[in-house]
């Protein structure tokens, strides 16, 4: 113990007083003075109670007996001075004067201000309008809480202070520790989600944050608790909603979808699960997900759905439809049809509605609507034009069939060397040439049963050129381009002949002045962007044919309808408009393409485009082979109309041993049979008949002799035999105009047995 006598009291900066033994005022500095407000005078001698009245004095006598003992006392005491109330932070330590008891110093400092600060603050805390509440670290205890905290687990502060929160129940132990856990890991916590038990027994959820603090030495953390129990309830509820508006959704056929977009970029989207359904995708694969729906749209549609949506950018409010294809997951496309509008939102942000149909049935439908009665339409013409040039082709060919079957007799009969053979070849070539031509005007009346084979292109236009030359004149050179080591084609040569031959004699007729044909041949590479712009166009490689003239040109008028059935340019009775139809239905058959270019004054080109092959071709060449002509004694019923030819086939018939019986009708040609003794091997017959087909005539005969054979003939091309019922498997035809040697042989073959289906002649 020091002796208090040493201590000049005055240089202390806070108040400081003695009390002696006697538990008298001993010493008063001038602090002390200031502080209570009462001088040394007034004081010394005097208890100190007399002067400053405790709030609960007490505390006192436990703090003196401490201090005589040699220990230190501190803490802190509410006084009233003079009506003055004050806080002061009281610390008293034991001194020893000489021959007197231990006495006490006694040091005092004024906090007042610092307290009411705190108790402000604490009311506060206590008050807020939060759940906050200040936890000891060491403890886990709860040592401070708001009344809202309280409120929000519906228990009484007493509940709370003193306990942690799992022995209160608010959270399970494990989370608790979980969280402490962390806290002291990481010093603070940050809207953690946690699940609370109130007093009654009731669930709620909140998001928990804290922060460590340092509270009078003690490690304390202050949190703060956010109640979510309506929010998590209306999460739960809304996901009740999409759920049950998923299920209602999924009984729509239809898309429904909307989506937000903030400076052109979709933010938020809504897309009902029918889309996976449609797209064969897992359900879920794009439900919300707008930029995925985007990604699927076909390559080719692209820009057009970009524009549209564009356009909704710029016209909000509008309603915008538009179709396009969307890519399925196993690789096909959907048609889709779309209807939506746009609405302007907050801060230039756009909303979009709508919905979206499959349209891929309805497509389809259409097209092959569309297909048919193209189809239809086509069929209609060409099945008026083919029974016009079919009933003159008959006729015409029945006079070929006379002239050039007499020529052919004659011939035989002059021996070699006579001088009018000469003549009677220049007569027979003739006629060649004008049944060529009447399978040309037939050609041109419809579409014919192509038979493709794989051909070399340049070696079919070095054949038809020297044709091509007899049609052009003199007056028009034929210039010819060819590709060496071209591709091959698969084609009908006499249908491409017959292309070529149209071709030319357009061109010949588009320079009546004179000038130049060009045929050329090339390989060509069609990509996605020709074949974009010419639907009827496929993607690949192709063999072109051109055919170039330095004639007149087109107007924009008549090429508008160039390849249209009927359409000609030239005077009535110059020109039928059929030429160019079937240029273009011949080429598309043969699964290629035609386009043209030309303008007045300019000339004109056609390409045809042929799909490439890349195998060995067939050559072209024909076989000089003849069969060796033979006769026989079998009985054959010849039943023509046409008096010239029916004379001619029974002379020549006759003349190689055949027992003939001629008809001129099917009354005349039935009634002979009904009495006829003995077998008739073969009918040979005319398709077209006055009174019946040669068909129907056929049936009734064979009903009568089912062993006997029958050969029709006719000047129809195949497809208006196959309307009169001929071409059946079995069926043996022969194409006037026929030579007398066609006729021979083709007899002689069905007879035998041989198969002799759609004979050509043999002129």
């Amino acid at each position: 113990m020091r002796s208090w006598f040493d201590i000049d009291l005055d240089e202390l900066p806070d108040a400081a007083f003695v009390i002696g033994s006697d538990g008298r005022i001993a010493r008063w500095n001038l602090m002390a003075e200031q502080l209570f407000e009462w001088s040394r005078q007034d004081v010394l001698g005097h208890p100190l109670e007399q002067f400053l009245q405790f709030e609960d004095g007490s505390w006192r006598t436990e703090a003196v007996t401490q201090a005589r003992a040699g220990r230190i006392f501190r803490g802190t005491q509410k006084v009233c001075v003079r009506d003055r109330t004050l806080f002061l932070d009281w610390s008293m330590n034991g001194i020893a004067p000489e021959s007197r008891d231990t006495a006490t110093l006694e040091i005092v400092r004024d906090i007042t201000q610092r307290v009411k600060r705190e108790q402000a603050l604490n009311q506060l805390f206590v008050e807020s309008p939060h759940v906050v509440s200040v936890i000891d670290m060491t403890t886990s205890q709860f040592i401070q809480v708001s009344r809202q905290f309280c409120k929000s687990q519906r228990r009484d502060e007493k509940e709370i202070l003193g306990k942690t929160a799992e022995q209160i129940g608010i959270v399970p132990a494990d989370n608790a520790l979980e969280l402490k856990t962390k806290l002291l890991t990481d010093g603070y916590l940050e809207a953690e989600e946690v699940q609370t038990t109130k007093a009654d027994g009731s669930i709620s959820f909140g998001l928990t944050s804290a922060r460590q603090l340092d509270i009078d030495g003690r490690k304390c953390a202050v949190t703060a608790w956010q109640d979510i129990t309506k929010l998590k309830r209306a999460e739960a509820a809304l996901r009740a909603a999409h759920k049950r508006f998923d299920e209602a959704m999924a009984v729509i056929p239809v898309v429904i979808w909307w989506v937000t977009f903030d400076q052109g970029k979709a933010t938020d989207a809504y897309i009902s699960l029918e889309v996976d359904r449609i797209l064969r995708l897992p359900e879920g694969t794009l439900r919300n997900d707008w930029d995925g729906l985007m990604a699927r749209i076909h390559p080719e549609d692209i820009a057009h759905v970009q524009h549209e949506i564009a356009l909704s950018f710029q016209h909000p409010g509008t309603n915008h439809q538009v179709e396009y294809r969307l890519q399925r997951a196993d690789g096909t496309s959907a048609w889709i049809r779309t209807s939506g509008v746009g609405r302007l939102g907050p801060n230039g942000t756009i909303h979009g509605f709508g919905i979206s149909e499959d349209i891929t049935a309805q497509r389809l439908a259409a097209a092959e609507q569309e297909r048919l009665a193209q189809q239809l339409q086509q069929s209609q013409k060409l099945e008026s034009l083919g029974r016009l040039a079919g009933g003159i082709a008959h006729d015409f060919n029945n006079i070929l069939t006379a002239i050039l079957g007499n020529l052919d007799l004659v011939t035989m009969q002059l021996e070699p060397g006579d001088p009018r053979l000469a003549r009677l070849r220049e007569a027979h070539s003739a006629g060649r040439k004008a049944a060529d031509l009447t399978r040309h005007l037939l050609a041109l009346s419809r579409q014919k049963i192509i038979e493709p084979r794989v051909v070399d292109l340049n070696e079919l236009v070095d054949n038809a050129s020297r044709l091509l030359e007899r049609l052009l004149g003199e007056n028009i050179r034929l210039r010819k381009v060819l590709h060496a080591n071209l591709w091959s084609v698969k084609v009908d040569p006499n249908q491409i002949e017959q292309v070529l031959i149209n071709l030319a004699v357009n061109a010949r007729d588009a320079m009546p002045e004179g000038g130049t044909l060009t045929l050329e041949t090339s390989h060509v590479q069609l990509d996605k962007t020709y074949c974009e712009n010419h639907p009827e166009a496929t993607v690949g490689p192709h063999v072109m044919l051109a055919v170039s003239d330095t004639g007149c040109g087109m107007t924009p008028e008549v090429k508008a309808s160039v390849f249209e059935p009927f359409f000609t340019t030239k005077p009535p009775g110059q020109g039928t408009g059929l030429g160019l139809a079937m240029v273009h239905g011949l080429i598309r058959q043969h699964g290629g393409s035609i386009a043209f270019y030309s303008e007045p004054g300019q000339g004109t080109t056609f390409k045809v485009y042929l799909p490439a092959l890349h195998v060995k071709p067939t050559s072209l060449g024909l076989s000089t082979h003849l069969p060796t002509v033979k006769g026989g004694t079998e009985t054959i019923f010849l039943v023509e109309d046409d008096e010239g030819v029916r004379r001619l086939a029974g002379d020549v018939l006759s003349q190689l041993g055949y027992r003939i019986f001629s008809f001129e009708s099917v009354s005349s040609a039935l009634e002979a049979a009904s009495c006829h003794n003995g077998e008739i091997d073969l009918l040979l017959t005319d398709v077209v008949l006055p009174e019946h087909n040669g068909r129907w005539l056929a049936d009734q005969l064979l009903s009568l002799f089912p062993t006997m054979k029958v050969l029709f003939s006719s000047g129809y091309t195949a497809d208006v035999i196959v309307h009169h019922g001929v071409l059946e498997e079995n069926i043996h035809f022969l194409e006037k105009p026929y030579s007398t040697d066609a006729l021979a042989i083709a007899v002689r073959r069905i007879l035998d047995g041989e198969e002799l289906v759609r004979l050509a002649t043999a002129l």
